[in-house]
């Protein structure tokens, strides 16, 4: 079990240091992460199985199902239904296996929120050539107010300009990575509130510093 959980998180781990990763793919990666994991709780038999077949020392048994039971003493508050009791097997997949994998799912869930709020302010960077004129205007009022010491109200109808920019076969479907690339020329004369926020969405690191600071050398403020 511990193979495979190790070997995806290594995985997601290293791209989302990438420095050219964007917020918005890094909540894919943490979102497919967690619906991966969520998805072994049905796989407990698979892993079991694995587990005695690497060694053929392992029992058949679980220690609890071998062990004497103890008898305990009745008191006189006791329920008269017959106490469940649970087989070995039954006992370590809830109170162990089950339990690990709800643990990750729940750290995974924390990580992916932090990342989804972020991304839902400046996500809609990475759709200008999809999103429609009415719901550019929206996303670009709501950041601009959550950024306004830094993003003037003529944003929201730069932002449009910039969409109609970028409506064209050889833009169509870049990222805000590249955007910042093609466009850099114009954007700081043309469309300055839009380079602020392509910059600003850039250098929001990931997981480290490293990868705001790469982001400011290669797009000086």
């Amino acid at each position: 079990m511990w193979n495979a959980i190790l070997q995806r998180f290594q995985g997601v781990s290293a791209a989302l240091q990438a420095v050219e990763l964007d917020l918005c793919n890094a909540v894919d990666l943490v979102r497919s992460l967690r619906e991966y994991v969520a998805g072994l709780r049905d796989q407990f038999d698979n892993f079991e199985t694995a587990a005695k077949n690497m060694s053929p020392t392992v029992s058949e048994e679980y220690r609890a199902d071998t062990q004497r039971k103890r008898k305990r003493k009745s008191q006189a508050d006791d329920s008269s239904e017959p106490e469940c009791k649970l087989s070995g097997r039954s006992r370590f997949r809830t109170s162990v296996f089950i339990r690990v994998i709800d643990r990750l799912v729940s750290e995974l869930d924390r990580r992916y929120q932090s990342y989804n709020d972020v991304c839902e302010n400046f996500g809609f960077l990475n759709r200008f050539h999809s999103i429609s004129p009415q719901d550019l205007r929206s996303a670009a009022r709501s950041l601009q107010q959550k950024y306004s010491s830094d993003l003037e109200e003529e944003f929201v109808e730069e932002a449009v300009h910039f969409r109609e920019l970028v409506q064209n076969e050889k833009l169509s479907g870049m990222s805000a990575v590249e955007l910042q690339n093609v466009k850099k020329g114009k954007l700081h004369t043309v469309f300055p509130n839009t380079d602020i926020a392509l910059r600003l969405f850039l250098t929001l690191p990931v997981t480290n510093a490293r990868a705001e600071s790469v982001h400011s050398q290669n797009w000086p403020w």
